[in-house]
């Protein structure tokens, strides 16, 4: 299960009753050798045997309930924790999962939006993240503006890791729905849009960089 949903959606936290063995009993019952990853360092190694890219250094992002990634340093995942979502962004002060205030998945990513979405418009129901992006709210103000500035915080997130890395490629994995460049939707528009503002947010002279997209992620479950 995922970590308890932001206070507007939670009726009490979703726990994992103490440790859980959980590659040792995958793999007993399949026979087959398992290891629990990171989502975001396992499509960095999905990216770096099948993408075709030609560097060997570059960033994948990840953006779908939350925002994460993974970090590819000349060939090698990074060998530290890597959680983009929980860099801090300007203009959020916004309390975020882990405790903290400010960071990027505080406001970007399936979960977060929806529910500032819910704070903007002052609903005290769980709101659908697809009629968010397709229905007669993307065109809403509210919900443009909250795109936007989540966006706009993910492009601060990929500053950050380009000016400290020094890498000319950033993949990202976009929720389907945020991916489409066909929806037309001023929301997934704004999205987009903010995004692409992550130049603006990297130090000056290393400013010459590809954002390529990657693999859409379904919006459901499954």
């Amino acid at each position: 299960r995922n970590h308890v949903d932001e206070p507007l959606h939670a009726a009490s936290p979703v726990l994992w009753p103490g440790p859980v063995p959980l590659a040792e009993q995958v793999q007993a019952e399949t026979g087959c050798r398992t290891v629990v990853e990171n989502d975001g360092a396992a499509y960095a190694v999905y990216e770096r045997r099948h993408g075709g890219h030609d560097t060997p250094s570059f960033v994948v992002v990840i953006i779908r309930d939350g925002v994460g990634g993974g970090l590819i340093l000349d060939r090698q995942v990074l060998a530290i924790p890597f959680e983009i979502g929980h860099l801090n962004v300007r203009g959020n002060d916004r309390a975020c999962l882990c405790g903290r205030s400010g960071c990027i998945e505080a406001v970007a990513g399936r979960r977060a939006m929806t529910a500032v979405v819910a704070e903007r418009v002052g609903s005290q129901a769980r709101l659908d993240f697809v009629a968010l992006t397709q229905g007669d709210l993307a065109s809403s103000p509210e919900v443009v503006e909250v795109f936007r500035e989540a966006g706009e915080a993910v492009a601060q997130g990929i500053g950050a890791i380009l000016t400290m890395f020094g890498i000319k490629l950033v993949v990202v994995y976009h929720d389907e729905v945020m991916a489409d460049a066909d929806s037309g939707t001023p929301a997934t528009a704004a999205f987009r849009d903010g995004v692409a503002t992550f130049r603006e947010h990297t130090f000056p002279p290393l400013r010459d960089y590809r954002l390529d997209p990657g693999p859409s992620l379904l919006p459901g479950p499954d």
